[in-house]
Formats: C-alpha cells, structure tokens, sequence
C-alpha cells in the first residue's frame, strides 16, 4: 500500500531547540556509536569543499531502523569575531524504504549538543 505524500518538515533552530529532548538525544548518540562501532550502519567518509575562510562539508549516514540522512555543516573559525558560531548545519532526512524527504532542519544545536556528547574527558591517572 502506497503511503500519501506528506509536507516536508522545515525547523528552524529555535524549533529544534524547543521539541529536542536532550536526555533522549544523548541515549540516541550513544546507541548510534555501538551500532557504528559493530559495523551496522552505513558512514561514508565526508567530503568537503574549502574556501579561503572556511569549508563546507556533506556527512551521509544511514543506521537501519533509524533513519537516513544528511548532515552539511560550515566551519569559518573567523565567525566567532562576528558573534556566529564556527560550525553552521543542515540536516536532511530521507524515508529509508523510498528515499522521500522527510524533513530539513537547522542543524548547528545539534551539531554542538553531539560535539559535546561524543567527547570524554580523559580520568586523571
């Protein structure tokens, strides 16, 4: 049976900012790198366009059962003296049985939320 088409789903930072659950976000991450370290999951290697101030970089990844999808994010380190963060995203995701784009949203909250979630910090010996 074929599913009808639904919106495509655009949020901006401040809505991501207000439906993301932290808590769940951080479970979610820390699930995903047990799938990716057991080789289940589908992470190419980026790809980047440079520019003389900064980079664009395209991140696809694929984790069956979870999604599939895009992630585009800018670093400019000068940002920072405009008041603007270094690192800027989108994310796309992608129906994973028919590809139908499912969403696009402001990605530079989450980006930061899992920069931090996937650093430890080093126990003092």
């Amino acid at each position: 049976m074929v599913q009808p088409a639904r919106e495509l789903v655009v949020l901006s930072q401040g809505d991501v900012r207000r439906l993301l659950d932290l808590d769940e976000l951080v479970d979610a991450l820390a699930a995903a790198f047990v799938e990716l370290s057991e080789g289940r999951t589908s992470v190419p290697p980026r790809v980047a366009a440079r520019t003389g101030s900064g980079l664009l970089a395209a991140m696809p990844g694929y984790l069956p059962g979870a999604g599939l999808g895009a992630k585009l994010v800018t670093v400019f380190p000068g940002n920072h003296a405009a008041g603007l963060p270094s690192h800027l995203a989108l994310i796309a995701l992608f129906d994973e049985a028919t590809g139908r784009a499912l969403a696009v949203m402001d990605g530079t909250y989450i980006t930061a939320i899992r920069t931090g979630g996937s650093t430890q910090e080093e126990s003092p010996e």
